[in-house]
This record gives C-alpha cells, sequence and structure tokens, in this order.
C-alpha cells in the first residue's frame, strides 16, 4: 500500500511540475520574468588586398530583459546589456581559419534601456574599407542618453588598421556625432567571388560563375536551424554585383568621356555636359526630355498657340525654347515649368497647358513662328 501511495506521490508531483514548468517557460519565452538574451551579428565584410581573406567585424553581446517588446503589439522590453564587444577579424577564404585582429568594448551605462525585442540590443552602423593596405573602419553604435530627445544619435570608433605593420591608429573612440557608412562597396568582389552577409546573422563566399555558395561565418545563437535555412535561401536580394558593376561601367565611363573631351579642347564644364549628353544616348543615364523646334507656316490642328514678346525672352523666361527656335531640328534641354512673371501670363497658361499632357505647342515670336515638340 505504502508503494502505492509512493508512486501515486510521485505522479502526482510530476503533474504539477509539469503544470508549473509550462507556464514558467512562456513566461520567460514573452520575458515576463527576467531572461538572458544574447546575440552574435557579422557587419561590413570586405576581401583584402589580395582577395585570399575576409575582413569583417563581429559583434558579441548578452543581457538581462524583460517585458513583451513585441513591436506595434505590446509596450517595449527593458534591457541591461552586460557585455558588448565589436572585434575585427579575417576569415581564410581557403582554410575557413579565422584570426581576431582587435577587440572594442561597447562601455553601457549599467541602466534598463527599453526598446523592442527585434533590436534589443541596438542596430550598429559599420563600413570597413581598404586604402593600399591600409583598412579604414567606422562604428556606430547608439548606447549613451546623451542625443536629442526623440532621436537617435551614435557614439563611433572611427580609425584604421595597416595590414603591414598591425598597427591601429584610433581618430576616435565612442564620441557622439553624425557620420555615414557605405555598407556595399566594389570590395565585396574578388573574381568570380561576392562575399554575402545574410541578415547581418552568416556570411557566405558565393561563387557567380558556378553559382554555388560557401559557409563562411555563422551566428553561435542561430545553430543547426540557421543553417539549414541558409542551405536553401533565394540570395536574391543579398547580392550586389550587378548594381556595384554597373556603378562601376558609369564612373569609368563618365570619367574617359570627360577625359576625351578635354584632350579636343573642351573646357571642363563643357566637357562635363557634352559628356552627361553621351552618357544618355549609351542607357547609363535616365533620358531627360529634350525640347524641338521647327519653323511653320501654318498651325496644325489641335495645337494651342502661345504669342512670346522679346520682353519675355529678355527676362529670361523662355530660354529653352529661345535656344530651340534659335537652332531648328537641333533638340536642346527642356526645362520644364517656366517661371511666372507678374506681368505676364504665358508662362501660367504654357504650364498648365503641358501639366494636362501635352507635349506640343506652338509659339509666335517676332522671328515667326514655330512648333516646338517635347520628347
Amino acid at each position: 500500500m505504502r508503494s502505492k501511495a509512493k508512486k501515486r506521490l510521485r505522479a502526482a508531483l510530476v503533474v504539477v511540475a509539469l503544470l508549473l514548468l509550462f507556464p514558467a517557460w512562456f513566461a520567460y519565452q514573452l520575458g515576463i520574468i527576467p531572461r538572458l538574451d544574447c546575440i552574435q551579428t557579422f557587419h561590413a565584410p570586405v576581401f583584402g588586398p589580395d582577395g585570399r581573406d575576409v575582413y569583417y567585424l563581429t559583434r558579441d553581446a548578452w543581457g538581462i530583459s524583460w517585458g513583451p517588446g513585441m513591436e506595434f503589439f505590446t509596450p517595449p522590453a527593458a534591457v541591461i546589456v552586460l557585455r558588448d564587444r565589436f572585434s575585427l577579424q579575417r576569415t581564410s577564404r581557403e582554410t575557413g581559419e579565422t584570426t581576431t585582429l582587435h577587440t572594442w568594448r561597447v562601455p553601457h551605462p549599467f541602466t534598463p534601456v527599453t526598446c523592442y525585442r527585434n533590436y534589443l540590443f541596438g542596430i550598429p552602423e559599420c563600413e570597413l574599407r581598404w586604402a593600399g593596405s591600409t583598412l579604414h573602419y567606422k562604428i556606430g553604435l547608439d548606447f549613451l542618453p546623451n542625443g536629442p530627445p526623440g532621436s537617435s544619435v551614435n557614439e563611433w570608433t572611427i580609425g584604421s588598421w595597416s595590414s603591414v605593420t598591425a598597427d591601429r591608429i584610433e581618430a576616435d573612440t565612442w564620441k557622439f556625432g553624425y557620420h555615414t557608412t557605405d555598407r556595399w562597396t566594389e570590395q565585396v568582389l574578388s573574381g568570380p567571388f561576392e562575399i554575402v552577409d545574410y541578415k547581418s546573422r552568416a556570411l557566405l563566399l558565393y561563387d557567380s560563375g558556378t553559382q554555388t555558395r560557401t559557409l563562411l561565418r555563422v551566428s553561435r545563437p542561430g545553430g543547426s536551424q540557421l543553417r539549414e535555412e541558409i542551405a536553401t535561401a533565394e540570395l536574391k536580394d543579398y547580392l550586389h554585383r550587378p548594381q556595384l558593376e554597373r556603378s562601376r561601367a558609369i564612373r569609368e565611363t563618365y570619367a574617359k568621356t570627360v577625359a576625351g573631351l578635354r584632350r579636343q579642347g573642351l573646357p571642363e564644364g563643357e566637357a562635363m555636359l557634352r559628356a552627361d549628353e553621351e552618357m544618355e544616348k549609351k542607357g547609363y543615364y535616365p533620358k531627360t526630355p529634350k525640347l524641338e523646334a521647327r519653323k511653320i507656316e501654318s498651325i496644325p490642328q489641335g495645337v494651342a498657340v502661345f504669342p512670346i514678346t522679346e520682353d519675355e525672352f529678355r527676362f529670361g523666361l523662355f530660354q529653352d525654347i529661345e535656344e530651340a527656335i534659335a537652332k531648328p531640328g537641333s533638340e536642346v534641354h527642356f526645362s520644364g515649368e517656366y517661371i511666372i512673371h507678374r506681368d505676364f501670363d504665358t508662362s501660367r497658361k504654357l504650364n498648365e497647358y503641358l501639366e494636362a499632357g501635352n507635349r506640343s505647342f506652338v509659339v509666335k515670336t517676332e522671328k515667326g513662328m514655330f512648333l516646338l515638340t517635347v520628347q
């Protein structure tokens, strides 16, 4: 009898424990009771000068949080950050070996900060950029309550690291201020390879020739579930080669065009304007509206007529029209909305006519009558 009573007692205790464990686990997951949170993220990856190594910034942080913090649905959570580090790291493309080159500690104050759980530790802004053998870095994070009310202003660590001497030159260490970063540069490309930053939780090496992916680093909290996700993930939104190569082609083509026009004797300003037109013709720049004039003897049916006086030309109200009628059959830049003068109403009427979707109009001037077409 005693044995049966003990078994019943054990069973009852197990049931009670399970009944208590489930709500406790649920409360822990929702942050109703304090819980431990940690992240490991990767930022600003670039190839080294020889393309054999990948350099990047790794962030490791953990803290205690409480509160639901579901954005749009609940009040924010609170977190006390107990440890936060950024490390400059290097991973070999061939062996996968990772080396830590330097680490920065983020001095969070030991006070709760309210925020939502999808960015519990804040969102850093990072940049790495090579100039010769020197790697310039920027790390920005808003972790001190010293900004204007209602706005977010980062503290920044800015400096450079030499691959020759392994020395670091720090310009600023967690100084409050405003800086910009460029996350995606051509330095994420090396031959057929591209470094892919997958949600800041993994780094992949993508071979555009074979369309294969190799995992370089994966966030520890992501574990096997993240690895499985990466294996089949659609990478289209994470690949930047087409945009970067087009930007490089535009930059190089423009520079060559300007240099060629300068060799023909054109001043720099005129060479740059002519180069813009050439870039439009080649399809690198969006086509800007052009205006073309043709002298006519009779007014086409359904086309509005606008008399323009010499005073209106003299005051500079219709500079593109004046240029177009001076060289009929040639395209000139279309100014768009014309300046309205208090003594004349031609500009207002012509603006209204063009805003209605009309693309052709006739002007009467002292030089004759011209049909103008916006192309």
